[in-house]
């Protein structure tokens, strides 16, 4: 076993962990995001607290997160799986880091940017999904879960995708986790029609 892809795996974990909404909101803007709206630490949340253009700065870094593991060891040749397994790690880190008592974001952006290492174009189609949700429903949360599903179904069913299982796999783990993480949201969208929280 090869120490680079292993520590690119590693790395990954330790990028994602780290909760830049919370921390620039803390420094810039004085505010912990876990106390106001949603308590989210994600980019929509610090949206909310700082306006639009704070939350493309963290949505951006999110991103960033998911796609330098995978994209590093993606460019070295390393095989997919340890590609896949860097995406992965990214995204359980910002969900679960330890850094906030194993606490973290939703995963979509740092999905995304997981994604767009593995294919731009899967990427991009993604945030169309999301985008023409987003003006049709006014939820963010649900443009989120229609954009992940979209990517998991395209990625199954394109040539772009065949003989790249550990891809497809990968993608279908985020999906679950994606969906998981939004259980609450999903139940407050039961309660009334209007988005929850981010």
């Amino acid at each position: 076993m090869e120490l680079f892809p292993v520590s690119m795996v590693i790395a990954s974990a330790l990028l994602g962990s780290l909760p830049f909404g919370f921390i620039l909101a803390n420094y810039f803007l004085r505010v912990d995001l876990k106390a106001i709206g949603s308590g989210n630490i994600g980019a929509t949340n610090a949206a909310r607290a700082g306006g639009p253009g704070f939350g493309a700065l963290i949505l951006i870094l999110d991103a960033l997160k998911g796609f330098t593991g995978a994209f590093i060891l993606s460019a070295h040749g390393a095989p997919d799986v340890w590609v896949a397994l860097a995406g992965l790690a990214a995204v359980f880190g910002h969900c679960y880091t330890p850094f906030l008592g194993w606490e973290g974001g939703k995963g979509v952006a740092t999905s995304l940017g997981v994604i767009l290492a593995f294919e731009p174009w899967l990427g991009g189609m993604g945030l169309v999904v999301y985008a023409l949700v987003l003006v049709v429903l006014r939820i963010s949360s649900i443009g989120s879960l229609a954009a992940t599903g979209t990517c998991v179904l395209l990625a199954w069913i394109m040539p772009q995708f065949s003989g790249r299982l550990p891809m497809r796999v990968a993608l279908l783990v985020i999906c679950v986790l994606i969906v998981w993480r939004h259980r609450s949201n999903l139940a407050a969208l039961r309660q009334k029609p209007s988005d929850g929280p981010e």
